[in-house]
């Protein structure tokens, strides 16, 4: 009887220990496990300036995967010193061009302002992810536009020149990165993996990095 009202009693210290300890664990983790993005000070006038500056009604559009996650990415594109605000939206219009992710360029004009520069067409109706990189001392924007129909999606890399986005090289991938592989400290390189194509019908698909 003395054994068995011991390991009664020792259960019930166990039970109460395990009880105590999910309440403190409860009240530890009361917090959203998904944080909202980023806001930083400007925002709201960098929105106000995208709207004027497009003259329509606009949803912003977000990355689905990567770091940059916001529909604005503050980036250096002329090597100035100073940020530019590089926007992601689309027009809430009828038909393929409502449906089609535009970027938007603008620059702080100092009293005037964030001012629209420039605003180009994407290739796609979302964003896979997006990266920025220096390479050969030229900032650019790395975009994955996520074409739902096609097995590989579209890689595009843009520079900004004389305030226009020009599309400097393109690319089917299936992952991507931007960093300085090599880390000799002049700029980031790009890798990507794709399919690779064979003459030879094999089962498994192969791929290749370049």
């Amino acid at each position: 009887m003395a054994v068995i009202r011991k390991s009664l009693v020792a259960a019930c210290l166990v039970l109460m220990l395990l009880l105590c300890s999910c309440d403190e664990i409860f009240k530890a983790n009361n917090q959203p496990l998904i944080e909202p993005p980023v806001v930083f000070e400007e925002q709201d006038e960098i929105k106000n300036a995208l709207n004027k500056s497009v003259n329509t009604q606009i949803v912003l559009e977000y990355p689905q995967t990567g770091n940059n996650r916001s529909a604005f990415l503050l980036c250096d594109l002329t090597g100035d010193g100073n940020d530019e605000v590089v926007a992601f939206y689309r027009p809430v219009t009828e038909g393929v061009q409502g449906e089609v992710v535009h970027i938007n360029i603008l620059q702080n004009k100092g009293k005037k302002g964030w001012i629209s520069i420039c605003d180009t067409v994407g290739e796609a109706s979302s964003i896979d992810r997006v990266s920025v990189g220096n390479f050969s001392g030229k900032m650019g924007i790395v975009v994955g536009w996520d074409k739902i129909l096609d097995k590989e999606k579209l890689l595009m890399c843009y520079l900004l020149e004389e305030k226009r986005l020009n599309r400097d090289f393109s690319a089917p991938y299936i992952e991507f990165a931007v960093a300085d592989f090599w880390g000799k400290n002049e700029g980031q390189e790009l890798i990507t993996v794709n399919y690779l194509q064979s003459d030879e019908n094999f089962v498994q698909e192969g791929q290749k990095a370049s």
